[in-house]
């Protein structure tokens, strides 16, 4: 009969190599005396019985035990820390407002935005992580690097992109454009608009529009077919002047708003309506 303490006795010298293929010959000499030199080095105490080995773990001093316990808890605990912390800061958000003139921003992933007056851009510290998600107020072009999906939300409505260059103009009464000068995207999950598209999300329809190399012209900004009412709040925001119109929610304006001169950003937010200006009486111009 195999004595079962063999490997033990062998391991504290009391048997010798031959003795233990006597005991056991399918064992395998060089395996157990790697073994038998590292342990060497660990200065591993091997017990001489399973009744030894027991005993060694019972009456193990529990100070011991306790503080190896303790470590454990301690990693673990600071490592739940350093992961909730940058939980945390990574989902924690950073904001961008233009003010009353524009502002370019460039992206973690080296997207280009060009934000318009009175335009506010916010994203995630850990934006390009995962996902390239943005959240826009008002009116930005997005020149936007190839990478993982980018999308742009506004408070109902969702732009989705993979590589391009395109402009969303929304206002806090409901108004909302996407126009796309390059590449190709996805607006609502419904819209798909490429090259010289654009859709005014109200009305559901995606037209053409001209495309220009830069919406920014000679200090001024290119629109097409946008809601009046957002272009005379556009001017309010840049000159600081107040300007009524009160068939404007039902006109779209195409062409160049300067922004560096209040009296020419005037004539050519009027002239193509026919419309001619006046002081209202308290600081501000009414069109007529």
């Amino acid at each position: 009969m195999k004595d079962e303490n063999y490997l033990a006795l062998w391991m504290s010298g009391s048997i010798s190599d031959e003795e233990v293929v006597q005991i056991d010959p399918s064992v395998d000499l060089s395996v157990l005396k790697t073994i038998k030199n590292l342990t060497k080095e660990m200065d591993v105490t091997i017990p001489q019985s399973v009744e030894e080995g027991y005993k060694a773990i019972v009456q193990e001093p529990k100070e011991e035990t306790n503080w190896m316990r303790l470590g454990f808890w301690s990693i673990a605990a600071t490592l739940v820390g350093v992961l909730l912390a940058a939980t945390i800061y990574l989902n924690s958000s950073i904001s961008i407002e233009s003010g009353s003139s524009l502002q370019q921003v460039i992206l973690p992933d080296q997207t280009v935005v060009t934000l318009m007056p009175g335009a506010e851009l916010s994203y995630k510290r850990g934006f390009n992580l995962f996902k390239r998600n943005t959240k826009l107020k008002g009116e930005a072009q997005f020149q936007v690097t190839k990478g993982r999906p980018f999308t742009v939300f506004n408070e109902t409505n969702k732009v989705e992109v993979l590589g391009t260059i395109f402009r969303v103009i929304s206002s806090e009464d409901g108004f909302f454009q996407v126009s796309c000068t390059e590449g190709k995207v996805r607006v609502n999950e419904e819209y798909i608009l490429t090259k010289g598209k654009f859709i005014d999300v109200a009305k559901g329809e995606v037209n053409d529009f001209p495309v220009l190399d830069n919406d920014a012209i000679d200090d001024g900004l290119y629109y097409y077919q946008t809601s009046l009412s957002y272009i005379l709040a556009l001017f309010e925001l840049i000159y600081d002047i107040p300007v009524t119109y009160e068939k404007s929610d039902s006109l779209t304006f195409t062409g160049v708003v300067p922004l560096n001169d209040k009296e020419k950003a005037l004539e050519a937010i009027s002239l193509p309506f026919g419309l001619s200006s006046m002081d209202d009486g308290s600081g501000g111009i009414e069109l007529r």
